[in-house]
């Protein structure tokens, strides 16, 4: 699973994701870590700011 993380520092801040993995079949374990994260942070609601030229 992968999901977001954060941004990046310099401009243009780009998106940065995080990856869980787990054992072949075990896709609940994954679910539970994707959830406890996004629960206890913000950043997949968080949006890269546009930068119009």
């Amino acid at each position: 699973m992968t999901i977001p993380c954060g941004l990046s520092s310099g401009p243009p801040a780009l998106p940065i994701a995080i990856q869980f993995y787990a054992r072949p079949f075990d896709e609940s374990s994954i679910f539970r870590v994707g959830h406890a994260y996004q629960t206890a942070t913000d950043w997949h609601r968080r949006r890269a700011p546009l930068q119009v030229q």
